[in-house]
């Protein structure tokens, strides 16, 4: 949306920060977005650990689980637009 993109470029203008974290939920599917980052940092963990993640967070079945995650952009997609990556499936 433009008025958060207005709102990011002042905020990182009035920072004087040599590193600026996003947290882009749809970075992967938003071509406006990588071209204007230096790197991307991806958190990632197995489908089978998110899954139990979102069950004792939100109480889904796994098949509501597996129909959302088929929505989203793929983990191989996001790991493939990493830079780095940092594995999050311990618990």
């Amino acid at each position: 949306h433009p008025w958060v993109g207005s709102e990011i470029r002042r905020q990182a203008v009035a920072s004087h920060s040599s590193c600026i974290v996003f947290d882009v939920p749809l970075l992967v599917e938003s071509h406006h977005w990588r071209s204007q980052l230096d790197r991307v940092l991806v958190v990632d963990c197995s489908p089978a650990t998110q899954i139990r993640r979102v069950q004792q967070r939100n109480g889904w079945s796994v098949e509501t689980i597996e129909s959302v995650m088929k929505t989203q952009s793929s983990r191989t997609k996001r790991l493939d637009a990493a830079d780095f990556v940092i594995s999050n499936d311990i618990d």
